[in-house]
């Protein structure tokens, strides 16, 4: 199974956003959520998935991050809608979803890196932060954890410190 946008997935965008709709509504059923602090995170193709309901719906999340993501909406797409808070963490090693973006032909252009963090800093101006990590050496992972420091990085907590998110596992 792939989230949409992506060419090979078998669910719409409107299908997959309504998902994640449907999930963050049943979780709140059950534990106090607040709206404005909902964040998305994405890796690879959900990473793509982040970007659009970035794009489609902003007011909806608090802000968004992709882990080499394989983002397919365009520079175009990405500067339109309101601000939202934006981390955007990439290997320059990636061989999977290539730093420098691909033209992948009937699957479609995956976006560069750069060009996405560009997208998103004209869009967001003064009002919402856009970061970009480039990570040296690192391929298509999510080093977290003891995998971390071999890669200089720990993502999770990259992101969490990113919306100052504080997560106490105790």
């Amino acid at each position: 199974m792939a989230w949409s946008p992506a060419p090979y997935a078998i669910t719409t965008v409107e299908q997959d956003t309504a998902l994640i709709e449907a999930i963050i509504a049943d979780i709140s059923t059950a534990y106090p959520i607040d709206p404005h602090r909902v964040y998305l995170a994405g890796f690879s193709n959900g990473g793509g998935l982040v970007a659009v309901l970035a794009t489609n719906n902003p007011e909806k999340y608090a802000g968004a991050a992709t882990v080499a993501g394989a983002i397919r909406t365009t520079p175009g797409e990405l500067t339109a809608g309101a601000p939202i808070d934006y981390l955007n963490i990439h290997g320059t090693w990636d061989d999977v979803v290539p730093y420098a973006g691909e033209n992948r032909g009937g699957g479609g252009v995956i976006q560069p890196a750069r060009d996405v963090t560009a997208a998103f800093a004209q869009r967001n101006g003064d009002a919402a932060r856009t970061v970009h990590i480039p990570v040296e050496g690192m391929g298509h992972e999510w080093p977290a954890g003891i995998w971390a420091p071999s890669r200089g990085i720990d993502v999770t907590e990259t992101i969490l410190d990113f919306f100052s998110v504080s997560w106490d596992t105790d």
